[in-house]
């Protein structure tokens, strides 16, 4: 095996006497600026616990730069977070032409800068079903947090250590474009688990004979829970997110998870 797994936000060990009352899923807005696991400390805070006094998870990793829907899971509501890892995503991302970096995104260090005057926006638009269907191949990055023999790759890549990342096959359902004023184009993606939107316009910059990389991302949508059921940093505090526990209460006894729609006939594509 490639010793390549991802990471799943699943639940630390807790340590210690631990009394946990509070069992539930709910979805929170994650702010730009703090890492998925940034925003579990301040959830567990906010409950009035320490972090390693509390089970606590999250549904599958934001960016530090991304924003939106985040799915967390508190007490037994953790053992339901490998479904939300696996159930279809909705993206609304910029990207931005002309550039590519080592991240895939702003936050990273250039590393190309080519001209892209030549493509206007019906060749983009053209150009993104080659990146919808079932099995289209990805390469993710080396700042991910995909792990190499349990160490996550951007902790690697952060020492200067580069390993072979092997292709791999995630489901992209539809790529729609939104907006296109050159450098940037917004596109709306929904997908199956495991897609970087990150790769994926780095991927489209390829395809376009020029170079691309993540500009803006935001996650609005995953399973049942839409960026407007998701708790804004201004209002966690115990009382709202014990009411957004109990709003998702049904999810605890067996409620149903959506599943992606199927792909229109003749948009499967071969591959990125």
């Amino acid at each position: 095996s490639s010793g390549i797994n991802a990471e799943y936000g699943e639940a630390r060990k807790m340590r210690g006497s631990v009394k946990n009352v509070i069992n539930g899923i709910i979805a929170v807005h994650k702010p730009a600026g703090h890492t998925s696991n940034k925003i579990l400390n301040l959830i567990s805070n906010a409950l009035g616990y320490e972090r390693n006094k509390i089970k606590i998870g999250h549904g599958g990793t934001l960016d530090p730069f991304a924003t939106g829907v985040l799915v967390i899971g508190l007490g037994s509501g953790c053992k339901l977070l490998s479904e939300y890892l696996h159930c279809p995503k909705e993206y609304l991302a910029t990207g931005k032409l002309g550039q590519s970096t080592d991240t895939q995104d702003k936050t990273g260090k250039v590393l190309e800068d080519l001209a892209f005057d030549h493509i206007d926006q019906i060749t983009l638009q053209n150009t993104l079903p080659y990146f919808v269907g079932l099995g289209v191949k990805q390469r993710p990055p080396m700042f991910s947090a995909l792990k190499r023999d349990g160490v996550p790759l951007y902790k690697l890549a952060h020492r200067g250590i580069s390993v072979e990342i092997p292709e791999r096959s995630v489901d992209i359902h539809s790529v729609d474009l939104k907006e296109f004023t050159p450098p940037h184009f917004v596109i709306h993606v929904r997908c199956g688990s495991g897609t970087y939107i990150r790769t994926l316009i780095h991927d489209i910059g390829k395809k376009l004979n020029t170079a691309s990389h993540c500009f803006e991302l935001a996650r609005l949508k995953q399973g049942p829970f839409s960026i407007e059921d998701a708790l804004p940093e201004d209002q966690w505090t115990k009382n709202n997110l014990m009411d957004a526990v109990k709003k998702w209460e049904h999810l605890l006894q067996g409620g149903e998870i959506e599943q992606p729609r199927s792909i229109e006939k003749g948009q499967n594509s071969p591959g990125v």
